[in-house]
C-alpha cells in the first residue's frame, strides 16, 4: 500500500499542473481569437506621443478642414464610406490623399485599412466589403499639398437604410 501512495501524489501533482497548462492554452487562444477584443496597436507609444498628438489637433483646428462622413449601405453585405471634404471658406477640397482605418465596435480586431478615391471636387468614398450594422469607428487621415490632417469619428451603419447616416456620435 505504501507503494502505491508514494505514486499517487506525483502523478497527482503532475496532473494539476498539466491541466493548468492546458487551460492557460485554451484561454490564451480563446482571447487572442476573439474579433471583439483588441489591444489599442501602440497604446504605450501613444501615450508618449500625447503632446505630438495635441499639436495635431491644434494644427487641424488652424487648417480649418471640414469633413462630412456618411456610411451608406450597398447590400447586405456591404457599405460605401462618403466624405466630402472642405477647407475653411466651404470650398471643395479635391487632390487630397485620404486613409481610413474602419472598424466595427463590436468587432475591434477586425480593421478594414481603406483608401478613398475621389468621385467629384472634394467628394471621396471607398468601399467597405463586409459592413456589419451598428456603430463604426472611423480614423482618417488625409495629406494635401504638404498639409497633414487628422480626425476620428464615430458613425452608425443601420441594417436597412441605403441614405448617409448623417448624425455625428463624437
Amino acid at each position: 500500500m505504501h507503494k502505491q501512495s508514494c505514486r499517487f501524489w506525483p502523478i497527482l501533482i503532475v496532473g494539476f499542473l498539466t491541466a493548468n497548462a492546458v487551460g492557460v492554452g485554451i484561454l490564451i487562444f480563446a482571447a487572442s481569437s476573439d474579433p471583439s477584443h483588441q489591444v489599442e496597436p501602440n497604446y504605450y507609444a501613444k501615450a508618449l506621443a500625447w503632446n505630438a498628438y495635441m499639436a495635431q489637433v491644434r494644427k487641424n483646428h488652424r487648417l480649418g478642414w471640414s469633413q462630412e462622413v456618411s456610411l451608406l449601405r450597398t447590400d447586405s453585405k456591404g457599405a460605401i464610406v462618403h466624405s466630402r471634404l472642405r477647407d475653411r471658406s466651404g470650398a471643395p477640397l479635391s487632390g487630397a490623399s485620404i486613409q481610413l482605418q474602419a472598424f466595427h465596435k463590436a468587432r475591434a480586431g477586425q480593421v478594414w485599412r481603406l483608401v478613398l478615391k475621389e468621385q467629384a471636387p472634394g467628394s471621396y468614398q471607398a468601399p467597405i466589403p463586409a459592413a456589419r450594422s451598428g456603430i463604426w469607428e472611423l480614423r482618417f487621415v488625409i495629406d494635401r499639398d504638404g498639409q497633414h490632417f487628422t480626425q476620428r469619428l464615430d458613425r452608425e451603419l443601420s441594417a436597412s437604410s441605403r441614405r448617409p447616416s448623417g448624425v455625428a456620435l463624437r
